[in-house]
């Protein structure tokens, strides 16, 4: 029921993180374009779903309206790849995953099994960002890169990714964020096997579960930016200061 909300997990980190890296260039405002991708997420991720699956139980099986509270995740998947003209690697396990689910749960009726399937999914994007720490390049800086539209924009990024201060930086982030997505999935699976909870209550816990984490760790990011804005100024700039330290 949050699938595509894994891919926005992504896009928001990358993003919080490679913007508290000061630059000398001005920048363009995107305060209102991750505002308009927040929404989406929330809408396409906990609203839709969440009224599509608590109306579509008083007239269907349990396991129908877990699929059909699916579309919305799946629509806004393909909404993405259309308007970005960009099919990465997330967006294709997302879609692999909801397909997956959805023949899994027919097959074997079992509606536990499609909650089960998005932790699974989550579980495997806090290792991915984990182990991408153990290669010079990490996850976050990877894939921040690829969102880039323009040649000057990729020149200016790796310009900044020869800062020792901006691989540390990120490095953090990359950490932080894959701690706490493993560690979302691991709880909600958790709950999801040994809660001895009505179904239907079980299956909004597991839709809300992943915003509480993400906004946790969104709110640390935010925190962690104000903390290295103040510590650097733009001025100084993270890489050329922070470099010293590290």
């Amino acid at each position: 029921m949050t699938q595509s909300m894994n891919k926005q997990e992504f896009n928001l980190t990358s993003d919080s993180s490679s913007s508290s890296l000061h630059t000398n260039e001005p920048q363009p405002p995107r305060k209102n374009s991750i505002r308009i991708v927040i929404l989406r997420m929330i809408l396409m991720n906990f609203v839709f779903p969440a009224i599509i699956f608590n109306v579509a139980t008083n007239y269907t099986t349990d396991v129908v309206a877990l699929i059909l509270s699916a579309i919305p995740p799946f629509l806004e998947t393909i909404f993405v790849m259309i308007t970005k003209k960009h099919v990465d690697l997330v967006s294709m396990l997302v879609l692999f995953s909801i397909a997956a689910g959805v023949i899994v749960t027919l097959c074997t009726n079992n509606p536990v099994l499609l909650l089960i399937k998005d932790s699974c999914l989550t579980a495997f994007f806090g290792t991915a960002f984990l182990i991408s720490l153990l290669f010079p390049i990490n996850l976050i800086w990877i894939y921040n890169r690829s969102f880039q539209n323009t040649k000057e924009d990729l020149a200016r990024l790796d310009e900044e990714w020869l800062k020792p201060g901006v691989q540390r930086v990120t490095r953090i982030c990359c950490l932080v964020w894959g701690l706490g997505l493993l560690s979302e999935a691991v709880i909600r699976i958790l709950i999801i096997l040994f809660a001895k909870i009505d179904f239907k209550v079980l299956a909004n816990l597991s839709l809300a579960f992943p915003f509480v984490f993400t906004g946790l760790l969104a709110i640390w990011n935010y925190l962690y930016i104000l903390y290295l804005k103040k510590k650097y100024p733009p001025k100084t700039t993270i890489g050329s200061e922070a470099s010293s330290h590290v």
